[in-house]
């Protein structure tokens, strides 16, 4: 029995929408806007109440990232894998200041860098091929096109008579 493909491309969206929204606990925690346990240590670096605003903000930031990449992958756009690693590198940075309460979230982090990584690869691999075969389409078709297209003008074959003479 195969899966169809709309169902593995939910496999894969479906933690990342989920992972994305986790990321909602530190904008919460950092804008007091959830329960005080949330989360429950402090910082791996103690924050000024702006830096932990601005933190608060790059938690909403990371979410809208990974949220991004879900549906743009949803959508089948190519370039995709690029808006998930700026959200993953932004997402582990946080987790690396919020250590104590995120640490486990770094193992999502790697699984979606993989999954990513790989997507990138298979983008640019794709784009050189699909580079190399029309470039030698469009070659062949110029050729083609002179080789094969009569010239129906007598100043064009006196012309190309002289050049093959001269030659």
């Amino acid at each position: 029995m195969q899966i169809p493909l709309p169902m593995i491309r939910l496999l894969f969206a479906i933690p990342l929408m989920i992972h994305g929204l986790i990321h909602l606990m530190g904008f919460s925690k950092e804008w007091n806007l959830g329960p005080p346990s949330m989360l429950k240590h402090k910082t791996t670096i103690p924050l000024t109440m702006t830096a932990a605003k601005t933190a608060g903000l790059l938690w909403l930031f990371a979410c809208c990232l990974l949220m991004g990449t879900a549906v743009l992958y949803l959508v089948q756009k190519d370039w995709y894998w690029m808006v998930g690693i700026g959200g993953v590198v932004l997402s582990q940075g946080l987790i690396m200041l919020y250590w104590r309460d995120a640490k486990y979230a770094t193992i999502l982090n790697v699984i979606i860098l993989v999954v990513l990584i790989l997507a990138g690869a298979q983008s640019k691999f794709d784009k050189r091929r699909r580079q190399r075969s029309f470039g030698n389409a469009s070659c062949i078709g110029f050729i083609r096109k002179l080789i094969f297209t009569p010239d129906r003008s007598s100043a064009g074959r006196t012309e190309m008579a002289n050049g093959i003479w001269r030659f």
